[in-house]
C-alpha cells in the first residue's frame, strides 16, 4: 500500500514539472526598445555632445574648433598707423564667437582691434587690426586670433613696411588722371564681370571668384563718392586697392580649370541628346502622315471631279 502511495507521488510530481517546463518554454519575453536619446536646444539628455558653442548635438557628433587664414591685406604699408584687414574661414564643425586678431613684430604692435560676433561652420568673414609700425623692412609678424577671449590659433607670415612717401598736396593732384584711371578700372571691372559671367554659364567652379569681385565693386563705389566729395587723396588709395584685387580676380579667372565631367553628367548629358532626337523624329513623322493625308484628299477630290463630269456628259448625250 505505501508503495503504491509512492508511486503514485512520483507521477504527480513528473506531470507538474512537465507542464511546468512546457509553460517556460513557450513564454514570450516581450521586446524592450531602448530609449532614443533626445539632443536638441532646451531638452539635452545625458549622453548627448555639447560643444564650445553650447549646442546639444547628437552622440556621433565631433567638436572641432578650426580657423583658417585665407588672407590679410595690405601686405605693404607705410611706416605709421594702419589697418589690416584679416579674412578667416571656419574649416571646425561648430560656430566660433567674439573673434579678433592682433599682430606683433618687430617694433610692430597692434593698437586697436574690431571683433567678429560669431562665424558659422564654413563661412569667412573680415576682423580687423590697426597696427603701428615704427620700423621699415620687411618683418616676419604673428597673427593671433582670439575666441572669446583666449588665444585659439597662431599663423606666422611677413609685412612689408616701407618708408614714407612724400605727400603730394591737393593742388598738385592731376584730378583729369584720376578720373581717367577711375574709368580705366570700372571697365577692367566690367570685362572681367563678364568673364565670370561667361565661365559660370561654361560650369567652372567660379563661386569663390565672385566674392572677390564683389568686395571689388564695394571700392569702386566708396572709391567713387571720394571723388564726387573731392576727397582725392582717399581716392589714390582706392584706386591702388581697386587695381590690386583686379589684379587678382584676373589671375583666378585665367588660372581656373574646368571640372571633369562624371559619368552621371555623361549619362544626364545623352538623355536630354536622345530625348530631343525622339522628339524630331516624332515631329517628322506626324508631318508625313500629316501631308500624306493631305496628298489623299486631293487625289479624291480629282476622282469626284472626273466622276460628276462624266455623269454630266451621259445626261447631255441622252437629252440629244
Amino acid at each position: 500500500m505505501k508503495c503504491l502511495a509512492v508511486f503514485t507521488l512520483f507521477l504527480l510530481m513528473s506531470s507538474v514539472l512537465v507542464i511546468a517546463q512546457e509553460n517556460t518554454t513557450n513564454v514570450t519575453v516581450p521586446f524592450v526598445e531602448e530609449p532614443t536619446l533626445v539632443c536638441k536646444t532646451g531638452q539635452c539628455e545625458s549622453g548627448c555632445v555639447k560643444c564650445s558653442d553650447k549646442v546639444c548635438h547628437d552622440p556621433s557628433f565631433q567638436c572641432v574648433e578650426e580657423l583658417t587664414l585665407d588672407k590679410f591685406f595690405p601686405n605693404k604699408v607705410p611706416l605709421g598707423e594702419t589697418q589690416l584687414n584679416i579674412v578667416l574661414r571656419n574649416t571646425g564643425t561648430v560656430s566660433l564667437k567674439d573673434i579678433y586678431a592682433s599682430v606683433s613684430g618687430d617694433e610692430i604692435i597692434t593698437m586697436d582691434k574690431i571683433s567678429l560676433d560669431k562665424l558659422n561652420p564654413g563661412d569667412k568673414d573680415y576682423v580687423f587690426a590697426k597696427i603701428n609700425a615704427s620700423k621699415s623692412g620687411t618683418i616676419d609678424i604673428v597673427l593671433k586670433i582670439y575666441v572669446a577671449g583666449a588665444v585659439k590659433f597662431k599663423y606666422v607670415d611677413q609685412l612689408v613696411v616701407e618708408e614714407p612717401v612724400k605727400t603730394v598736396p591737393i593742388n598738385m593732384i592731376n584730378v583729369t588722371l584720376l578720373n581717367s584711371e577711375f574709368e580705366q578700372l570700372k571697365q577692367k571691372y566690367r570685362n572681367l564681370e563678364q568673364v565670370y559671367q561667361d565661365k559660370k554659364s561654361q560650369g567652372y567652379p567660379v563661386e569663390l571668384i565672385y566674392d572677390n569681385l564683389k568686395a571689388v565693386f564695394g571700392h569702386i563705389t566708396e572709391t567713387q563718392s571720394f571723388l564726387l566729395q573731392g576727397d582725392y587723396k582717399k581716392a589714390q588709395t582706392g584706386l591702388g586697392v581697386i587695381s590690386s584685387n583686379l589684379a587678382d580676380a584676373e589671375k583666378q579667372l585665367n588660372d581656373i580649370k574646368k571640372e571633369k565631367e562624371t559619368l552621371r553628367d555623361k549619362v544626364k548629358n545623352n538623355l536630354l541628346f536622345f530625348g530631343s532626337l525622339a522628339a524630331a523624329l516624332v515631329s517628322i513623322f506626324t508631318a508625313y502622315k500629316f501631308i500624306q493625308g493631305s496628298i489623299d484628299r486631293k487625289k479624291l477630290i480629282e476622282l469626284h471631279k472626273k466622276l460628276t463630269s462624266k455623269k454630266k456628259d451621259k445626261k447631255k448625250k441622252k437629252k440629244k
